[in-house]
């Protein structure tokens, strides 16, 4: 694949950008658009170009991942409507097809990706959603380029993609919350607190390990059923989740990541 620009080199535009190198694009097919001083110190590590403005292209973008931060998408997008044979990639979150399809000309070919945390070292998770102006060719690209950060999947309703970024995109933060209980859990029953943190850590990667590998013939309730034997530990404990309404619970976080969503679509940064 040649000539992919990468416009933005923050976390994900440097996991995108280490991902695609590793497995097996060349450097010199890659170039990154920043103004960041810290950008140019990685570039350089990568022997990738870098480019402050559009005018030292040399050729035109094949592909151009937008990876700026979203409040940037309006001052930023406009600069590239002129490559309308490129396809656009854009790891931007809450921003529309529609709304980027303004900024970059009605015909622009563009595919929202929304890579999770797990992307940073190639074992991530991401939603793709595309316009209807993108090729199948383009759209079997675009899988290729993000499965450099770890597994895809296609869901074709924006709407349902919205939705779907939360359980990808926020969960994360989630099983960590879960995790820092579990470790202060230890701690307070008299574990330091390297013990505590390394059996919360390395229990939650072995479950989510099995449950990745069982995925095809047992479900998460399934796995969480077999263990809750009457009158076991893990039974009680879970009853008390339960009771508290642990799942209600992790439904109004999910609304109300839902809810911010929607306000940065209006750029409302209230």
């Amino acid at each position: 694949m040649k000539n992919i620009l990468i416009v933005g080199l923050g976390h994900m535009g440097t996991a995108l950008l280490d991902g695609m190198l590793k497995h097996g694009v060349e450097a010199d097919n890659i170039s990154v658009m920043s103004p960041s001083g810290s950008a140019a110190s990685k570039c350089d590590a990568r022997k990738v170009k870098m480019y402050q403005s559009i005018k030292g292209l040399p050729e035109t973008p094949d592909v151009i991942i937008l990876a700026v931060r979203p409040h940037q998408a309006a001052e930023v997008l406009p600069l590239y409507k002129q490559f309308d044979d490129a396809l656009f990639i854009s790891v931007m979150a809450a921003l529309s097809l529609e709304k980027m399809a303004a900024w970059l000309g009605g015909g622009a070919k563009i595919v929202r990706a929304m890579p999770n945390m797990g992307s940073t070292i190639s074992a991530g998770m991401t939603l793709l959603c595309t316009n209807s102006s993108v090729s199948a060719q383009q759209k079997d690209q675009a899988e290729k380029l993000m499965h450099s950060v770890g597994e895809t999947v296609w869901v074709n309703d924006e709407d349902l993609f919205e939705k779907a970024t939360i359980i990808s995109g926020c969960g994360p933060a989630w099983f960590f919350l879960l995790m820092e209980s579990m470790v202060e859990i230890g701690m307070n029953a008299g574990l330091d607190k390297e013990t505590a943190t390394k059996l919360a850590v390395v229990t939650g990667r072995g479950s989510t390990l099995f449950a990745a590998e069982v995925a095809d013939k047992t479900s998460p309730q399934e796995l969480r059923n077999n263990m809750e034997l009457p009158g076991s530990l893990t039974g009680e404990g879970t009853k008390v989740l339960l009771e508290a309404k642990f799942k209600e619970i992790i439904s109004k976080a999910a609304e109300a990541s839902a809810t911010r969503a929607r306000q940065i679509a209006r750029n409302d940064k209230t």
